[in-house]
Parts: C-alpha cells; sequence; structure tokens
C-alpha cells in the first residue's frame, strides 16, 4: 500500500486539489507542499527507519538505539545513510518522495494518542493498578465515584479495574489523577507503599503527557521537555526494579527522546500530530461489521460511513455543491437540537455549535433556544425525522458523497 500512497500523495502535492468549501459556497483550487505524515506508532516508525518486532535492530528511525548507545542520544541520520544500512527488501517505499519535499526522518512525527495516551501512560497505569487487590479496587472505585470532575470536560465512565479497556481521552484523565489515586491509596491502605522509583517513573511520564497536551509551546521553555524525557530514560535504564527496566525495550519511550524536536517543527502535537478524531471512527466500524448479514461487509461499511459523511455535512449547515441556489439546508429547530444535545454531537463529531452558525448565518435565536425536556431517545428520534425530510427536499443522492 506504501507504494499506491506515495504516488497519490505526489499526485496531489504536484497537480493540487479541488475542492468545496461550504463557507465560500464554491468551488475552490488547493495547492500545497507535503509537511508531514500522521500515522499509528510504533508502525509507521518501522516503514520509515528501523525494523519492526521484538528484535528490533533500530527501536527509532531517527538516531540509533543499541546496547552501546541506550542511554544517550545517538547522532541524527541523513536519507543515505539510512538507504546504506538497510537491505532492499526492507526499503520503504517513503523514500521515494523527492527529499527536498519530504524527508521521512523529520516529518513522520510521533503521533500523541498512541506514543503517548495508549503507550506511556498506560504503562504507567499498569505499574500502579496492575498490583491492587481487591479492597484497594473497591476504594479507588468509589474514591472516582465521588471525585469533583468540574475541572474535566468528562469523568472516567470506567472501573479501574478495567483500564485497560481505556480509551485514549479517558487516558487524558489518568494521566492527571494517577499521582492522586496513588497517594490516596496509601494513605487508606498503610501496608501499600509504592517504591521511590515508581513514583519517580510515574511523576515523570504523567509530567511528559502534560508538556506534549498543552495548547501553545511556550518560547521560553528551555528544554524542559527534552530534560525531562532523558531523565525518565536514566530512571528506567538504571532501575533495579524489573517491571520499570523492562519499559527501556519499549520504542514508545524512546520516540519520546525526538518530541522536543517535532514539536518545534510542528508546533503543539496535539493539534498537528493527534488522531483521536480518526480513531473515534472505530466504533463505527466494529458496528458495521458485527450487524451485516451480508457477504460484503465491505460495501455495508461504505454506505455507513458516506451516511455518516453526508448526516455531518448536512447538520453542519452544509450546501449541496449540485444546488447552491437552496442556501443553507436545515431550519433552527435541528441546531438547537444539536445544540444541547451533547451525546449526539460526540457521536457526528461536530465543532462548537456557535462557531459552527456564525459561519453559516445561523439565527442567533437557534442558538438561544431552551433546552428541551424531552427524554434524549425522542429527541434523537426529531432529529431523525428532521434529517429524513432535509434529504428528501434537496433530493440528495447518497452515491454522489
Amino acid at each position: 500500500m506504501g507504494h499506491v500512497a506515495v504516488d497519490q500523495i505526489l499526485e496531489e502535492v504536484r497537480n493540487g486539489l479541488v475542492v468545496w468549501d461550504a463557507h465560500l459556497r464554491k468551488r475552490i483550487f488547493v495547492f500545497s507542499s507535503l509537511l508531514l505524515l500522521k500515522a499509528d506508532n510504533p508502525m509507521h516508525a518501522a516503514c520509515c527507519g528501523g525494523q519492526a518486532g521484538n528484535g528490533a535492530v533500530n527501536l527509532c528511525r531517527v538516531c540509533y538505539a543499541t546496547s552501546e548507545t541506550a542511554n544517550r542520544i545517538a547522532a541524527l541520520r541523513t536519507i543515505e545513510q539510512t538507504l546504506a544500512t538497510r537491505p532492499a527488501a526492507v526499503d520503504s517505499p517513503f523514500f521515494s518522495f523527492p527529499p527536498a519535499e519530504f524527508d521521512p526522518h523529520r516529518s513522520m512525527p510521533l503521533e500523541t494518542l498512541h506514543t503517548v495516551l495508549l503507550g506511556t501512560v498506560k504503562y504507567a497505569a499498569n505499574l500502579v493498578l496492575g498490583i491492587l487487590r481487591d479492597p484497594e479496587f473497591a476504594f479507588l472505585w468509589q474514591y472516582l465515584l465521588a471525585h469533583n470532575w468540574a475541572a474535566y470536560s468528562r469523568p472516567i465512565p470506567k472501573n479501574p479495574r478495567y483500564f485497560r479497556s481505556h480509551l485514549g481521552r479517558e487516558l487524558r484523565y489518568v494521566a492527571q489523577g494517577l499521582p492522586f489515586m496513588m497517594v490516596m491509596i496509601e494513605e487508606r491502605f498503610p501496608d501499600r507503599v509504592w517504591t521511590v522509583e515508581t513514583w519517580m517513573v510515574v511523576a515523570h511520564i504523567c509530567f511528559i503527557a502534560k508538556l506534549l497536551y498543552r495548547d501553545s509551546v511556550p518560547a521560553d521553555t528551555d528544554n524542559v521537555l527534552t530534560f525531562t524525557v532523558r531523565g525518565l530514560m536514566n530512571l528506567i535504564v538504571a532501575s533495579q526494579d524489573e517491571a520499570i527496566a523492562a519499559l527501556a525495550v519499549k520504542p514508545k519511550f524512546h520516540l519520546l527522546l525526538h518530541a522536543d524536536t517535532f514539536q518545534t517543527l510542528f508546533g503543539p502535537l496535539k493539534h498537528s500530530c493527534a488522531t483521536e478524531r480518526e480513531e473515534s471512527r472505530i466504533g463505527h466500524t466494529k458496528s458495521n461489521i458485527a450487524n451485516s448479514n451480508r457477504h460484503a461487509t465491505s460495501c455495508d461499511m461504505g454506505k455507513r460511513y458516506a451516511e455518516i459523511v453526508l448526516i455531518r455535512h448536512l447538520t453542519l449547515g452544509g450546501y449541496d455543491p449540485q444546488h447552491p441556489e437552496l442556501g443553507r439546508i436545515l431550519g433552527e429547530e435541528c441546531f438547537a437540537e444539536i445544540q444541547f444535545n451533547t451525546h449526539l454531537r460526540h457521536l457526528l463529531d461536530l465543532p462548537p455549535i456557535a462557531d459552527t452558525a456564525k459561519e453559516h448565518g445561523t439565527p442567533s435565536k437557534a442558538i438561544r433556544s431552551p433546552r428541551s425536556r424531552r427524554p434524549i431517545k425522542h429527541r434523537i428520534q426529531d432529529l431523525n425525522g428532521y434529517l429524513r425530510t432535509a434529504l428528501q427536499n434537496v433530493r440528495i443522492v447518497l452515491t454522489k458523497y
């Protein structure tokens, strides 16, 4: 698939794209250079520089991570040096990009969801929660239920016993609350005391997650992120604890060594190199596969995704490119319904309704509409009715989208 992806990307970079702008209500031409590629780590690291598997020769695509250089950062490799050390059978098609347009070492930054939240933060949660007993889990669960979540956008909905099933957005709050969980458990159960090494590793991991998920990168950071990551790696390498020492072979920890470099090039990785939005569609994929009774499940998935894209286009007050004279499709009631139904907005992956309304000229009274007291199930049914009516009125053919 790499060869096909490279050919398509090069064609779009050189020839440009013609897309429909729902705000301007006309087709626009987009021409841009290739900035970076977003993918999952550490898999795309294997595609770009290192070999995959537990017996990896190089854990990182940027520098060498051998036994001689396990506790220090080696010199950066050039593309030519990388190609000289790789057999022809494992060369990645991404190296076929012109060097002036794309450098696979620097233009494929670490992706924060899998590297930080589903990687290092989950490892830290395993160190803390993986050794708890049943009474300690019960106490922690009651503590989380009674916790004041006013400062958070949403609480952690799962029992801490099943922390391995947490999603990436839930692990954000695990990273913020893990040190406090440890304090509460040690105060309640005096016989449960974590080692100083475990405390230091957890504190470093949680602080790194905080630095990588901030909205801006201050100019006077003084390399705080780099020093913190190096301190974490030194703790892991020098640890006498087997559970902590085992983290030294995890590629995701080594990728953190270059987080400061990528953050300097691309800005906050939370915005530019995170795939939470793409990962949110996994639920739709699993649901389509489980509920499909056809032999062509991919066809059912394609239709379902087309419906989701169409509904999202309509709920954003989108315009039909084939009939621009119709103006905005949906009415005020639908906008007001979507504003207050946060669960539905999350499923549709919509931006703040106020910003959307301003862009598309929605009357302000739609934003100030009183919240309906009807059950959510009935309100969703009403919204489905609005959408069906809108589809019938504009006669949009699903295959166009």
